[in-house]
């Protein structure tokens, strides 16, 4: 094997003193991990880990039951230390192929074809592996093909070299902890992750189930949270309940007397302090002052608001000493998300940071934007925001087969604020699997054949897109071999998204739903109440009153849906005067009658847009609880021609749910058998436009970036010719706006830099006008952003270059791999750069005899092009309400509520020590009056004090105690505890400590008929390691006799002398030496293997000549050229036997 390429396995591994389960080196790794952990991803667990050489080998002898349960006991404990679990492969030989296929493909059935990879990368290879093989390297091959063969170190990096992977072995030996495997000739593009038990197996490696993530459906009144969590025993997806045991949370924040409260607790108070509960949050985000003012006006809600610096509201919030504060929609927003993470992190148990969040589809990027930084001040992650049409799109396909037919799909939401209509397309299509063709939905696997044999590149294609109206998008990794050859269509699966709706176009009303028709109602008893008052009163100038009115109506509206006629009641709703009528179902159509046809018109609008007839549509799915109205389903029926509407998901929960399935695909800590997925697009078209000095207005400065519906996430690129620092803005397109947008101006970028390296360029030889690139990004969140821009300046220059090398007689040199490059148009500066200093490149294939020589190099003037690639500095200038809280403002925002968090917690913790303090009174009390026995272990006078003792505190704990601290409570409870723990622990020893007694004694009369088992069964265990078993049993016997009788002279009323916990400790102990004496493994016989006399030795030698005559020559030459061949060669040229055995074969355990 050449030394090139035994330097190319090199890769990072980690050796480790691991000889003892519990290692040093385990617990420093395991604090590395904590803060590995935060990142997400299971490749940086073990990044800071120190690095040595790996070498592929084939596998050695397989150890003893002993020592492979020790091993398995180490790795065991690594993999807790480490925070990853296993899943678990059969072990059928093929361990290691099921657990890269498991890697690979998301399944371990797929081994065949991982196998059959690997043996093609061996084959078409040979001189990257065959060093490494103490064996006939086609012998080595034939027998990898073989299903049931192991496969070892080699085959681990031919799977690097060919899937283009880094592989990392979490193993269990003593000295090598961590083992990574990179490819040799590309950069890896993957991660696989493995576990090495004994040489005996392989598994698959993820991170530990307690990895969870959540969702968030931010609605205008509501909120619902969802939890992905793998943790067994728990449900995978589930809804998070809050305090009340409900499914959702109001969205709601207050400030009360210097408290906040949040959820619930809010909502309580909101009647009697409607100034001081903020609700409908969401629908001001990115608002400027004069639209929140307006929204709060028409909604009957009486805050302090101002104008801020940018022009959007703030809210003025007293606390409890009278101090005024302002907070940004975005920091209470803030509050409300943070309130959600804590509710998801309380129903998983594990720790909750990643979040996908569902918004309506016509949040412009104001919105977005502002929700992300309020979502930053929560703490959350935001993995991605997600339109909650495409959520709810994604649980609708979650069980459906889509293998007959295609289908159109309109997700029909009406909420509490807005209403839209979503077109999503289903389908399905034919793919190759493993050579045949059969029919795959969007909700199967894929399997692609590709053959490209030019320039001898090899593409592997990996499906990462969906199967759209028969366009398929690829995502191609390029893999270059040392020389052409020919190759079969290579199928490489992988699994793709199974779930892939595609969104065609979105429509909405963003104000009509079903506060829409609850304001017809308010307003409608708003003016009954007024009749019946009478002397001009009206009740909408006084807001407490409006807020028990519209807390009514909302009763009252929810009866409607399911009666033809509700009550309403409100008791002293002004002025100590009560309000009590009825309303009907017939009168509650008649005064939203203009709305009914108006909530038809997103589902004409898409239906306009997209060119479809009603036959067309597979089923209008009802999400949203204003649905549930009888009239607008009513009205849907007549318009669809249908008599019945499809109501096949959760109206509340489908979107919630939906989105959680989305956080599970992209979070890096949970894995799915399935990979999700959603083709969603943005909602309004976006434009670019450049303004600066000498650029005119026209086609090339201002263009179309984002057409509407384009595909989310993306990136574009715009180049401009100038040479002077211009200004970026970004804006939507004027016939479509969100909702409260007066300019279509979202973003403004200056870019400078640009005039200087102009000026810096301008006096060289240029081949090209300077130009500007930009980069833009259009995240999964739907945020367009300008991420980088460069001045890109080609220049011309007269270089020298060496000729190429001429050759002269009796030269078998083969050409070295060096190329000039002459076509100008494509070179940069970075290749010249490289030609420069390269010189020649080595070739191990090269061979020059004695007699060569060659000329002198000639160097020659070439016309080459360098171009350089210059930054420039880009500033944003937004202004406005649209414009992000500054650095500044948000380390501020988050100091205040992390004090408010700080104030919460303690406040909990004072309320449940309290709960804690008054509990432990009640139940101690309930018994020393019912408890029978106690008598027996406690005298009169100490519960009789024990018992002042406590109708002391409680006497406190109403009057004194309402206001106390937490660190009072917790003293209280602590010296209630001194008194009365030591009595309820005589009383509980009076049942537990015969129990124990009993048996110990039990085990010692088992422990006799034990020692007599190994005596006859088991003779080769050590005598002493016996008889050492025996001393202790008689031990157990005399402490436990001695004690026991201690214990009978002993008072009741005093400290027990003999306890259970001590038996049982005690027990437990020897039960533990028995163990480790039991599982003394029998020694194996030693058998002496026959010697080969000369005669014998003679003839194989000679076989191993034959056997070798066609690769020994090969060999030789590289033993010659670099003298780092493994084989070990005689005189005659034959290999030794003894230096190349064959490994034996054994059953995988």
């Amino acid at each position: 094997m050449t030394e090139n390429n035994s330097n190319a396995s090199v890769s990072s591994t980690s050796s480790l003193n691991s000889s003892i389960p519990d290692t040093e080196d385990d617990h420093t790794i395991a604090s590395i991990l904590a803060e590995g952990n935060s990142q997400g991803r299971l490749g940086k667990r073990l990044s800071h880990l120190d690095s040595v050489p790996h070498t592929p080998r084939v596998n050695s002898e397989i150890p003893d039951v002993n020592d492979a349960t020790l091993d398995h006991e180490r790795l065991s404990i690594r993999l807790a230390t480490y925070g990853l679990e296993e899943l678990h492969m059969e072990g059928d030989g093929n361990c290691q192929f099921r657990a890269l296929a498991d890697q690979l493909f998301r399944s371990p059935d797929y081994h065949k074809h991982a196998r059959k990879q690997i043996v093609k990368q061996l084959k078409h290879h040979r001189k990257l592996y065959e060093g490494y093989v103490p064996m006939k390297y086609r012998s080595y091959v034939k027998k990898m093909k073989k299903l049931g063969e192991w496969g070892d170190h080699v085959t681990l990096q031919a799977a690097a070299d060919r899937f283009g992977a880094k592989i990392c072995v979490l193993t269990s030996f003593r000295d090598t902890c961590y083992i990574e495997i990179f490819p040799k000739d590309m950069s890896p593009t993957r991660e696989i992750w493995l576990s090495f038990w004994s040489e005996v197996h392989y598994n698959s490696l993820y991170a530990n189930g307690e990895s969870a993530v959540s969702s968030i459906d931010l609605g205008s009144e509501w909120i619902k949270v969802a939890v992905v969590n793998l943790k067994p025993g728990q449900t995978p997806i589930s809804i998070a309940i809050n305090e009340m045991s409900k499914r959702k949370t109001p969205a709601l924040v207050a400030f009360q007397s210097g408290t906040r409260l949040l959820g619930e607790e809010a909502l309580g108070i909101a009647a009697r302090y409607p100034d001081k509960v903020y609700s409908h949050l969401r629908d001001m985000l990115g608002k400027s002052y004069e639209k929140v003012k307006g929204f709060l006006e028409a909604m009957h809600l009486p805050y302090d608001v101002v104008k801020d610096s940018r022009g959007a509201a703030a809210f003025r919030v007293e606390d409890g000493d009278g101090n005024v504060g302002l907070y940004s929609v975005e920091e209470l927003l803030g509050m409300i998300l943070g309130f959600a993470g804590d509710l998801a992190e309380f129903h998983s148990k594990v720790v909750v940071k990643d979040a996908v969040i569902g918004v309506p589809a016509y949040f412009g990027q104001t919105e977005r934007r502002g929700l992300v930084q309020a979502a930053q001040l929560a703490g959350i992650n935001v993995l991605a925001l997600i339109n909650e049409h495409s959520g709810a799109a994604l649980q609708y396909g979650i069980d459906k087969d889509f293998s007959n037919e295609s289908r159109y799909v309109v997700f029909y939401d009406m909420g509490a604020s807005s209403t839209y209509a979503a077109l999503v397309y289903f389908s399905a299509y034919n793919a190759k699997e493993f050579g045949k063709t059969v029919s795959v939905n969007q909700f199967q696997d894929v399997l692609l054949s590709v053959k490209d044999r030019m320039c001898s590149i090899l593409v592997h294609c990996f499906l990462i897109v969906f199967c759209v109206e028969q366009c398929v998008v690829f995502e191609y990794w390029n893999r270059r071999f040392s020389s052409p050859l020919s190759y079969e269509p290579q199928c490489f699966h992988f699994q793709p998204c199974p779930i892939q709706p595609f969104v065609k176009d979105v429509r909405w009303d963003p104000e009509l739903g079903g506060q829409t028709m609850e304001s017809r109602l308010v307003e409608y008893f708003a003016d009954e109440f007024n009749k019946q008052v009478g002397n001009g009163v009206d009740v909408r100038k006084f807001p407490k009153a409006m807020a028990k009115l519209k807390k009514q109506v909302k009763r009252t509206k929810e009866i409607l849906s399911a009666n033809t006629a509700a009550p309403i009641s409100v008791e002293s709703l002004y002025d100590d005067r009560d309000f009590r009528s009825t309303i009907t179902r017939e009168k509650f159509e008649e005064l939203c009658a203009d709305l009914w046809d108006r909530s038809l018109v997103p589902v004409k609008e898409v239906l306009k847009h997209s060119g479809l007839n009603l036959d067309e549509l597979y089923a209008i799915e009802l999400i949203g609880g204003a649905t549930r109205v009888p009239k607008l389903q009513a009205k849907l029926q007549e318009f669809l021609g249908k008599n019945e509407l499809d109501k096949h998901l959760d109206a509340d929960e489908a979107v919630v749910l939906g989105s959680s399935l989305h956080a599970a695909n992209l979070s890096d800590g949970i894995k799915l058998n399935r990979k999700l997925g959603m083709v969603d697009g943005s909602s309004y078209g976006l434009v670019v436009e450049l303004d600066g000095p000498d650029l005119l207005k026209d086609e090339s400065t201002r263009q179309l970036l984002v057409p509407r519906m384009k595909k989310l996430p993306s990136k574009m690129f715009r180049s401009i010719i100038h040479m002077k620092d211009f200004e970026v803005s970004l804006s939507y397109e004027p016939d479509l706006l969100p909702p409260g947008v007066t300019s279509p101006v979202f973003a403004q970028y200056s870019v400078s830099g640009l005039t200087d390296a102009s000026e810096k360029y301008s006096s060289r030889n240029l081949s090209s006008p300077i130009k500007a690139n930009l980069h833009f990004s259009l995240s999964r969140s739907g945020i367009l952003s300008l991420d980088r821009a460069d001045a890109v300046i080609e220049i011309s220059e007269w270089v020298e270059v060496p000729k190429k090398n001429l050759t002269v007689e009796n030269t078998t040199t083969t050409s070295p791999n060096i190329t000039l490059e002459t076509d100008t148009k494509n070179t940069t500066e970075e290749n010249d750069e490289k030609l420069n200093s390269d010189g020649v490149t080595d070739n191990t294939s090269i061979n020059v005899t004695q007699e060569a020589s060659t000329t002198e190099p000639v160097t020659e003037k070439k016309l080459k092009k360098r171009t350089f690639r210059i930054p420039l500095k880009i500033v944003e200038k937004t202004a406005g309400p649209g414009m992000p809280l500054s650095e500044e403002y948000l380390a501020q925002a988050k100091r205040k509520l992390e004090e408010l968090n700080k104030k919460d917690a303690e406040r909990r913790r004072t309320a449940e020590l309290k709960n804690n303090l008054e509990g432990y009174i009640y139940s101690t009390k309930e018994k020393l009056e019912t408890t029978e026995e106690l008598e027996k272990i406690s005298t009169d006078d100490e519960q009789k004090s024990f018992i002042e003792k406590l109708d002391e505190v409680q006497e406190w704990l109403y009057t004194d105690g309402e206001d106390a601290t937490a660190k009072e409570f917790q003293e209280r409870l602590d010296s209630l505890k001194a008194s009365g723990d030591p009595i309820f622990f005589r009383y509980k020893e009076l049942s537990t400590r015969p129990a124990a007694i009993e048996l110990a004694r039990k085990y010692l009369g088992e422990l006799q008929q034990i020692v007599q088992a190994w005596e006859t069964k088991k003779p080769w265990l050590p005598k002493d390691r016996i008889d050492e078993v025996v001393s202790d049993g008689d031990k157990l016997k005399s402490w436990l006799d001695e004690k026991e009788a201690e214990q009978k002279k002993a008072s009741g009323f005093s400290t027990p002398v003999l306890t259970s916990e001590e038996i049982y400790l005690k027990v437990l102990n020897l039960q533990d030496k028995v163990a480790s004496v039991n599982r003394i493994p029998k020694p194996k016989p030693k058998i002496e293997k026959p010697k080969k006399n000369k005669t014998e030795t003679s003839g194989d030698n000679m076989n191993s000549d034959d056997s070798t005559a066609e690769e020994t020559p090969e060999k030789e030459k590289q033993a010659d050229s670099d003298g780092s061949a493994d084989e070990n060669i005689n005189p005659e040229g034959s290999a030794d036997e003894k230096a190349n055995p064959e490994p034996e074969a054994h059953d995988e355990l």
